[in-house]
């Protein structure tokens, strides 16, 4: 549970509804009602000092195998870290009072005092009963609670079914290897920084049922694992802008802090990228780029901003989450007739093979990860927990491969040869664009042909490769320099979010969207923002939910946390979207002319974003406007919703 959350119930600054779901939490878990009771007494303590006993000071502090316990960076208002940045600690966000600071102080003493008694009472270390799915029946099940394990031991000498360890894998439903063998890290003090101090003892949380797993053949198991294929990347970009996720670790990292990535450059060199690639997520945020090629493959992918990429373990290729690529033969290995360059391509487990039957053939790519879902409601039951799992659980799942796939593959000059899944060999003229969808991440589905002219082309498609602007120039350098300095890089670039140029703020924003920050863009949400950089956010936001059931709980989750109940219903189905059928009930009108005149900035953009996406028309309602020219815009609104019936479209008959 968020520590600034404890805070504000102890200060009195919750919602009366927020707080009888929050009591309802805490009087459940003794953990939980240990640690808000202490809080609470240190209230009057405040005048007299606080003792460490110095044995249990060194045992806490070898509990840090980091170095460090710093809080996350605000992007509240973009200032400099304090001189106490040195100690581990950062500045406050800039909407933060004073009240919040000595609560935070306050809740950390009261951490201090949990974990004293902690120390002290062996009842508190007993782990709460797990819940899980019962195989046959899919009913949850709780399983016997397991014994202690006595706190600053090793995470290696737990049981491989710890309670935390067992939530975590119920949350994180991904093909990627990193997951399983990631341990157990509830005793990090990092993971306590993100989650709270609940997040070591929590309580118990009953999660949707889990897929039965199928059960091994003896025979199977017994076969041989074929070993890793051994081969040769080229990497050619900004070392600064390629962001790699440690899913083990629940972090991201530029290819500038991995060793070895040093070397790499925007200039073609001779580096072995494979090595910190390999059975990684890596991608590079808009608008930068990067070329990859493998040694002897014969062709030459450039990746722009937004992409998703990771290295197959089996075979030379590409494994994409998200992206958009463009494909040519590699000018550095010389042409053979007999053996064209050909791309093997993963989505999910759907692989496709691509081949460059010309050497002037070009291939533009579109990879566009989407998971369909019926109904999306926010209620009581759809807050499952989601949020107190593992950071490296967590990022698992938000980069979980098995998902559902839009594919476009168009032939922008030249001939190429495509074979889906398997399938039917395909015979790709310029000016043809291939489609299908990957459905769970392995069936493929709808494909079709159809043409292809430079008005229905995406401009990037087409866009030549040259450098930028001097104005855009100094905006990616701005950038880059934030990134350069070190550190995770969702941390580096929230103060430039707000920055008061907004195009600094928009490239901030892409660096979120692409390494999934979920909890980061629903702050900013709710911040004084300019109205393109808060768009991109709300896009952001409803691209993440869209690419993964986990994704979508903890949206959910953290706006349970943040708003009344009733209202995060509506700013859920709000960041989802509003399809034709919603358009055209009048509550659907009425609710987004309601939040024209919300008091936050975030909300009334999300309302007019809506509404000019529904309609083509903003009414010249402007969300950062002084409030006499927002209410003449809302009339303006209201007399032309009733010249169509009170709906924003007219339903179909």
């Amino acid at each position: 549970m968020d520590a600034n959350l404890i805070a504000e119930y102890l200060d009195d600054q919750l919602a009366p509804d927020v707080v009888a779901r929050l009591e309802q939490r805490i009087l459940a878990s003794d953990a939980l009602l240990a640690e808000v009771a202490a809080a609470h007494e240190l209230l009057g303590l405040l005048r007299e000092p606080v003792t460490v006993d110095a044995r249990l000071r060194e045992r806490l502090l070898t509990l840090d195998q980091t170095g460090s316990s710093a809080a996350p960076v605000s992007a509240g208002a973009g200032r400099e870290p304090s001189d106490t940045a040195a100690e581990g600690w950062v500045n406050s966000p800039a909407s933060s009072t004073g009240w919040l600071r000595w609560s935070s102080l306050l809740v950390g003493i009261g951490v201090c005092a949990w974990l004293i008694s902690l120390f002290t009472d062996p009842r508190l270390l007993k782990p709460p009963a797990a819940v899980t799915a019962d195989a046959g029946t899919g009913e949850p099940v709780v399983a016997p609670a397991e014994p202690a394990v006595e706190i600053g031991a090793d995470v290696a000498d737990a049981p491989a079914g710890a309670g935390a360890e067992e939530r975590a894998g119920q949350i994180a439903s991904t093909d990627s290897p990193a997951a399983a063998e990631n341990p157990s890290a509830a005793s990090q003090p990092a993971a306590m920084a993100e989650t709270g101090p609940a997040a070591v003892q929590p309580d118990p949380v009953i999660v949707p049922p889990a897929e039965p797993v199928a059960a091994v053949d003896p025979a199977a198991a017994d076969a041989p694992v074929p070993p890793a294929v051994e081969y040769t990347v080229l990497l050619q970009a900004d070392n600064r802008t390629v962001l790699l996720a440690n899913e083990k670790t629940g972090t991201w990292k530029t290819l500038l802090q991995v060793p070895g990535g040093e070397t790499i450059s925007a200039t073609p060199n001779i580096t072995n990228s494979a090595p910190f690639l390999k059975h990684s997520w890596f991608g590079v945020p808009q608008p930068f780029d990067m070329k990859l090629r493998y040694e002897e493959g014969g062709w030459l992918i450039r990746a722009l901003g937004g992409s998703l990429l990771r290295l197959p373990a089996d075979q030379p290729g590409i494994q994409a989450l998200a992206g958009r690529m463009v494909l040519t033969a590699d000018t550095a290995v010389a042409w053979q007739e007999e053996q064209l360059p050909q791309l093997p391509l993963l989505c999910g487990q759907s692989l496709s093979l691509l081949t460059l039957a010309t050497a002037e053939t070009r291939i533009a790519l579109q990879i566009v990860p989407r998971s369909v879902v019926a109904e999306d409601v926010l209620t009581e039951s759809a807050v499952t927990g989601v949020a107190a799992a593992e950071p490296s659980a967590l990022l698992s799942a938000l980069l979980s491969a098995k998902c559902d796939y839009d594919v476009q593959v168009t032939v922008l000059q030249g001939t190429a040869m495509l074979q889906v899944a398997g399938g039917e060999l395909q015979m790709l003229p310029a000016g043809v664009q291939a489609e299908w969808q990957v459905v769970d991440g392995g069936e493929t589905s709808g494909f079709r042909q159809i043409p292809s002219t430079p008005a229905t082309i995406p401009v990037w498609m087409l866009a030549p490769e040259t450098e930028p602007v001097p104005e855009a120039a100094s905006v990616r350098t701005q950038l880059t320099k934030s990134l350069e300095a070190g550190g995770d890089p969702r941390e580096a670039i929230l103060p430039l979010v707000a920055d008061r140029n907004p195009e600094v703020g928009l490239l901030a924003t892409e660096v979120l969207v692409l390494t999934r920050s979920v909890d980061s863009l629903l702050n900013l949400f709710f911040e004084d923002l300019d109205e393109v950089v808060q768009r991109r956010i709300i896009d952001g936001l409803q691209a993440i939910a869209g690419s993964s059931e986990t994704a979508r709980e903890l949206i959910r989750e953290s706006l349970s946390t943040r708003l009344p109940m009733a209202e995060a219903i509506n700013i859920n189905s709000l960041l989802n979207g509003v399809n034709t059928a919603r358009a055209a009930e009048p509550e659907t009108a009425q609710q987004l002319l309601a939040y024209l005149g919300d008091e936050r900035l975030g909300v009334r953009t999300l309302a007019i974003y809506r509404l000019e996406q529904i309609t083509g028309d903003r009414q010249n309602f402007y969300p950062a406007a002084d409030a006499s020219r927002r209410r003449d815009a809302i009339r303006r609104w209201q007399k032309w919703l009733d010249r169509q019936g009170g709906v924003l479209v007219k339903p179909v008959e």
